[in-house]
């Protein structure tokens, strides 16, 4: 049923069949349409999700309504909102559907409870949480560190899946460029 799921849990801690079957009776199947939030800006994140399939896009918007792309989020990665997750507090961020995805969440109460049932989870969730941590802090320093044009390599190397499945103008807008200048960047790019 969720193998994938399994798979990446069982790759930060060896967990028994026991513990395995707790863990599954506690996380349930969502499936989002193109389009479909997980969550809305304003709203209090109450999941975390794990994607089996498909492909979602954190954003903010702008004053004028344009939406600024923090981060993607693909299969075999989790999702949530962290801040808003933890604190109960609106959430600062959209997370909607840009394919259609099937994901595994997990409630707040639920995940509390399996923290109870099965104590290793919570090590596999701070090894998450970590990571997660070190990645914005590396993207942020990137932003601010290199010329757009090293951005995009930088991107094409790491992370071609977002070059390849989304759209040209949210790439510009996660790159931090207008999509002219992705175009330009594309055209005089080797990659």
């Amino acid at each position: 049923m969720t193998n994938s799921l399994i798979r990446q849990i069982l790759l930060y801690e060896k967990l028994d069949d026991v513990e395995i079957n707790i863990l599954l009776k506690r996380f349930e199947a969502v499936s989002l349409k193109t389009d479909d939030y997980f969550l809305k800006e304003g709203q209090i994140c109450r999941n975390v999700g794990f994607i089996e399939t498909g492909l979602v896009m954190y954003y903010k918007l702008s004053e004028d309504g344009h939406e600024l792309v923090c981060d993607f989020a693909k299969e075999n990665d989790w999702m949530t909102q962290y801040q808003s997750f933890i604190s109960t507090s609106s959430s600062s961020l959209s997370i909607k559907a840009i394919e259609p995805t099937t994901l595994y969440v997990i409630s707040f109460d639920s995940l509390n409870k399996l923290y109870e049932e099965v104590p290793r989870f919570e090590k596999v969730t701070r090894q998450l949480i970590e990571k997660v941590f070190f990645g914005m802090v590396k993207r942020a320093g990137d932003l601010q560190a290199l010329k757009a044009e090293e951005r995009y390599e930088k991107l094409l190397a790491e992370n071609p899946f977002i070059i390849q499945r989304v759209q040209q103008y949210y790439v510009a807008s996660y790159l931090g460029i207008a999509p002219q200048s992705l175009s330009r960047i594309r055209k005089n790019s080797s990659g």
